[in-house]
């Protein structure tokens, strides 16, 4: 059986670990982006060095929509994904297992997800 070649990639996000395909120009990635992370891609750079702005000036402006797009549930891959980059973060920092009980800690997680669920010692 003849493998036939395609002319895309898969990349994974480095934030949602969502699939996008790569098909040799920027359109898929850039609607991704904007439809999922709120980055836009600027027309004039304005000094800019980057070539991407968000849709606001404050970063602190966006922490409302941010919220929202918490509210979807985390797959379980993700799920999964999290609960062994916490445990390397323990290991490799020496911290104890009661960490994971440590009010700090906890308003850390939840302000990075709410819908994650610390892992139990």
């Amino acid at each position: 059986m003849a493998h036939e070649e395609t002319d895309f990639r898969v990349i994974i996000g480095y934030v949602c670990n969502m699939e996008i395909e790569y098909l040799g120009t920027p359109a898929n990635l850039k609607s991704h982006l904007n439809s999922n992370h709120r980055i836009f891609e600027t027309k004039k750079n304005n000094g800019s060095k980057d070539g991407c702005v968000s849709e606001s000036e404050s970063e602190f402006e966006e922490e409302e929509d941010i919220r929202e797009k918490d509210d979807i549930k985390l797959s379980q891959k993700k799920v999964d994904h999290l609960n062994k980059k916490i445990i390397n973060f323990i290991v490799k920092t020496c911290q104890p297992l009661s960490i994971l009980e440590s009010d700090a800690f906890k308003e850390l997680l939840i302000e990075l997800n709410r819908k994650y669920e610390i892992p139990c010692r």
